[in-house]
């Protein structure tokens, strides 16, 4: 049996595999949220629902998501077991839904249907991943075009996928 502090030391290695720096949030750079995705296992009470809500404000928007959700809802959907009660297992499962929600209206409205074969690791494509930080004037030309990669049926299908078929 493995115990619990190296099941939220895969936790951390889980959340770390990931390019947040090249992953956008509804808000920016994923960076943030990586920050608040780490926090979660060591944190007080408090902080716990600071970093929630931080994460839940980051990862849905009026039934948007974004190229860092999915990544995020893995981290997340990872985590929930190790919760150390059920009021952070509820926290966490209310995030899980409300994308899941937001997932399935946004594929919906999209013209391509669902594509059960597309992973999280196709997410992560060079090609598929923001550009790395230049400066500010160059992220905020990136952001006028980003719709084309950073919000996409793949994030929805790949966000369906975790969730429905884990």
């Amino acid at each position: 049996m493995v115990d619990r502090e190296s099941q939220f030391d895969e936790y951390i290695n889980l959340v770390d595999s990931y390019p947040w720096e090249r992953l956008l949030d509804v808000c920016g750079r994923a960076t943030g949220l990586e920050s608040a995705l780490r926090s979660l296992p060591s944190s007080t009470d408090d902080e716990f629902i600071a970093a929630v809500d931080y994460i839940h404000e980051h990862v849905e928007h009026q039934d948007w998501i974004i190229q860092a959700t999915p990544f995020a809802v893995k981290c997340m959907l990872a985590l929930l077991p190790l919760a150390e009660n059920s009021k952070r297992r509820e926290m966490l499962q209310s995030i899980i839904d409300h994308v899941h929600e937001s997932a399935r209206f946004g594929l919906a409205e999209a013209s391509t249907g669902r594509d059960y074969r597309m992973t999280i690791d196709q997410l992560l494509d060079d090609a598929k991943l923001a550009p790395p930080y230049v400066d500010e004037a160059t992220e905020d030309e990136m952001w006028e075009t980003a719709g084309e990669w950073a919000q996409s049926d793949e994030v929805y299908q790949v966000t369906l996928n975790l969730i429905e078929r884990p």
